[in-house]
């Protein structure tokens, strides 16, 4: 049955990359309009993102400027000092225009897809309109790449009191408001990270491609952004120890430096360990399903991953993962059922799992099978926008104005 007055939400985004975030905001998107959301989307820094919303009919693009509440870098006392001085001055005007765009597209809620976006908060709470803060970063852990301007616990206690609802995107994440959630249970949803099952693999197209000669190499793949916080380095040593044992293996990895001087340090690690020919670097890819299909195995060596995307995209195309025992990963995969975990931070234990994938056919085959499975069961768009509308209702009925019927998928 057609809802014929969607409801008019603002999406804010802090960049236009495709990363994890933004591809879960782009898939969000996608649907929103069948689920009687009509979506804006505004972007702080363009890219990727913005050409793929574009190409959406119903989607309105617009752009903001972000306040700079997240350093991702190390910060001095000077640094600091200057960064809460810049903050400060930039909160008012930029959030007044963000505000004036909110109510000239009469916005009746706002989205934030990122906790390292501050504005959308504070504009939807001067354009008077609620607002919900989509949270998919550990940012109470100890993080090279987020530092807060403000400080962790003047962080979070913002996004508590900026926000009608706060969506955590696994259980790891939401337990960074444990003493909110006791007293303010309501406020807090966990909702999971989704697929399109339309992204699935072709079976009878797999089936039907050519074998690989037997002395190919075995494919371990990476994607993701490159940096000390991934454990990228881990992953590199557990491969120095696999070429070690006399194995034949190569490392496809899909992404980019986040930082020169990281990219120096793997660079002298590759050479150190002699691995020029078995690392191949593909730089930044959109399209990920050839990669994932090329893989015999996903690695995922992060510590302390808020929820870990990039393993339910593989899953769905069959592909076994090993993956740290850390943050929202252990939500995902159940250890030798679905895939393999190991101790964060222990290369050698990541090569163990390499090797036990490579050489135990069965194994491979098991996790194969049930990969798959579990995300078409548990981590599907349709589920993620169900909650995502009851979530939105829930707000809109303190106002007594739900979002009428939801739109049935064809």
């Amino acid at each position: 049955m057609e809802n014929t007055a969607n409801r008019r939400v603002l999406y804010i985004c802090h960049d236009g990359d495709l990363y994890g975030s933004q591809q879960s905001l782009a898939l969000i998107v996608q649907r929103a309009f069948a689920y009687g959301v009509q979506p804006f989307v505004s972007i702080a820094r363009s890219g990727p993102l913005n050409d793929r919303l574009t190409d959406i009919p119903e989607v309105t693009v617009l752009s903001h400027q972000r306040l700079q509440w997240v350093k991702h870098d190390t910060r001095g006392f000077f640094q600091k000092l200057g960064d809460i001085i810049g903050l400060g001055a930039s909160l008012f005007p930029r959030s007044l225009k963000l505000a004036r765009q909110i109510q000239e597209h009469k916005i009746e809620l706002v989205h934030t897809n990122s906790m390292v976006s501050l504005e959308g908060a504070v504009a939807a709470r001067l354009a008077g309109v609620p607002h919900v803060w989509h949270v998919r970063e550990l940012f109470m852990e100890e993080n090279p790449k987020l530092n807060m301007v403000l400080g962790r616990q003047l962080t979070r206690w913002l996004i508590h009191h900026l926000s009608d609802r706060v969506i955590c995107n696994s259980r790891a994440v939401s337990q960074q408001f444990d003493d909110r959630t006791k007293t303010d249970s309501s406020r807090y949803q966990v909702i999971y990270n989704a697929v399109s099952l339309a992204e699935s693999s072709n079976t009878d197209t797999k089936l039907n491609t050519k074998p690989k000669p037997a002395k190919s190499p075995f494919i371990v793949g990476y994607v993701g952004r490159l940096s000390a916080g991934k454990r990228f380095q881990d992953l590199i040593e557990a491969l120095g120890i696999l070429k070690n044992q006399g194995l034949n293996i190569e490392l496809y990895v899909a992404g980019r430096f986040v930082d020169s001087a990281f990219e120096v340090l793997i660079t002298e690690q590759i050479q150190r360990l002699g691995l020029q020919k078995q690392v191949i670097f593909l730089g930044y890819v959109t399209a990920l399903e050839s990669v994932y299909q090329s893989l015999g195995v996903l690695a995922l060596p992060s510590l302390n991953e808020p929820f870990g995307r990039v393993l339910i995209e593989a899953m769905l195309q069959d592909v076994p993962c090993v993956a740290a025992n850390s943050g929202g990963v252990p939500e995902i995969i159940a250890h030798e059922e679905n895939g393999l975990l190991y101790p964060p931070k222990n290369p050698t234990a990541l090569a163990a799992a390499l090797e036990r994938i490579m050489n135990e056919p069965t194994l491979r085959k098991n996790l194969r099978n049930k990969a798959g499975r579990v995300v078409r069961e548990r981590f599907t768009i349709e589920a993620q926008m169900k909650s995502l509308v009851e979530c939105y209702n829930a707000v809109f009925k303190q106002k007594n104005t739900p979002i009428g019927i939801i739109r049935t998928q064809n």
